[in-house]
């Protein structure tokens, strides 16, 4: 299904917005140009998305033309997101205000919130914008509004929809911040690791740190040294898909919430696409998977993507802390520049050596009441405090992020 509709901006120009409902029904080749520089928005790893999703899922996707020429390419994942979720969340961040919260959620605890998130859920370097690179500042900010003004109007599924632009950071490419009706929400950092060009190996990396920390380094290998790690091929990831789903979905569980949940075989379409540019490890005990990794290596860089823990293990012996060190003598070992370590865990992260990157959502709810209340609320689901640990003999000043 495609709907086209014309809106003028604010310009000379004609902004003219094509959407597609399914990614097989796009113009691929003008996205691909757009778009594919970057591996997680090409048409092939998006369609493993919306296969794996198409149950519970739906997609928006955009393909915007200025006088007659594509230059812009925008999608969105909608998901009923359940509002349970965000009473849990903010029970977790505000214990002492709880009684009150859920009297504020207990209408709505029941209820789901129809929701348009830009990019990829299962993806965190993804914002879903993607703009050809004559296209200036002023014309991008054009273009997301006239989307956004296309959602509100557009009446043919009969939703009201609100929408969030999620994962940008301040060094971004586009302005969010300048696009009119968005209200701006700082979220869980992403943590990112720079792998020094003096690393030519994972000894060289703990010299790098203090003895403090080299000595924990020391004692996670001498505490985890029963484990096993194993390196799945494609058959290794079928024969364990079983496993690989209930360890993911241990860790998925341990969040405070989750917008959506990963469906099996997404992990062998994965490795059947990207080949040997993605990489599964099995970590085994006496014999028993425990736990997983999975991650891209693309354009020199190691995207971490999702794990799964066995968490009585994880509480013997530290192996979340060996699966971190295990990324970083990847990224040594396949001469990475930089590690995306994701979301979570924060102040660990930093004690490898990770920084954090401060992220921001930006949001257009779909009633005026929602936005007049969302400074009062939204507040609530930001960036919890954190102290940044650098392990590293140079960088000993622990900082405070509230």
């Amino acid at each position: 299904m495609q709907n086209t509709q014309i809106i003028p901006s604010f310009s000379s120009d004609v902004i003219e917005i094509e959407r597609f409902d399914h990614i097989n029904s796009i113009h691929q080749n003008e996205w691909n140009q757009i778009a594919g520089q970057y591996f997680y928005a090409k048409t092939d790893y998006l369609s493993i998305i919306e296969d794996n999703q198409r149950e519970k899922m739906e997609f928006v996707y955009f393909l915007i033309k200025v006088k007659d020429k594509y230059l812009a390419a925008i999608y969105f994942q909608y998901i009923h997101f359940e509002l349970i979720n965000a009473v849990n969340n903010l029970k977790e961040k505000n214990e002492n205000q709880c009684s009150i919260l859920q009297s504020v959620f207990s209408i709505a605890k029941s209820k789901q919130l129809p929701l348009l998130q830009s990019g990829n859920i299962f993806f965190t370097e993804d914002d879903g914008l993607y703009f050809k690179k004559e296209v200036t500042e002023d014309l991008k900010i054009k273009i997301i509004e006239s989307v956004c003004n296309y959602i509100r109007s557009d009446k043919d599924k009969g939703k009201s929809t609100s929408v969030v632009f999620s994962g940008f950071h301040q060094k971004s490419e586009i302005c969010m911040d300048k696009v009119n009706g968005l209200y701006e929400l700082e979220t869980e950092p992403n943590l990112i690791m720079k792998i020094q060009s003096s690393w030519g190996s994972f000894d060289d990396y703990m010299q790098s740190m203090s003895s403090k920390y080299r000595q924990r380094v020391k004692k996670v290998y001498k505490q985890t040294a029963e484990l096993k790690v194993k390196v799945f091929s494609e058959s290794e990831i079928i024969e364990n898909e079983a496993d690989l789903i209930q360890l993911y979905k241990n860790v998925a569980n341990h969040a405070n919430f989750n917008m959506a949940y990963l469906n099996k075989g997404y992990f062998i379409a994965m490795k059947r696409l990207f080949q040997d540019q993605f990489i599964m490890k099995g970590y085994y005990l006496q014999g028993q998977l425990v736990g997983f990794t999975s991650a891209f290596y693309q354009n020199e860089n190691q995207y971490v993507h999702f794990i799964g823990m066995n968490y009585e293990v994880n509480e013997s012996i530290p192996l979340y802390h060996r699966i971190l060190f295990e990324f970083v003598n990847d990224s040594i070992e396949h001469q990475n520049k930089i590690v995306y370590l994701g979301r979570t865990a924060t102040e660990i992260k930093t004690t490898i050596g990770a920084e954090p990157i401060v992220l921001y959502n930006y949001i257009n709810l779909s009633k005026k009441w929602y936005m007049c209340m969302a400074p009062k609320v939204l507040h609530r689901f930001g960036a919890k405090p954190y102290i940044v640990r650098s392990p590293f003999k140079e960088l000993q000043v622990e900082e405070v992020k509230s």
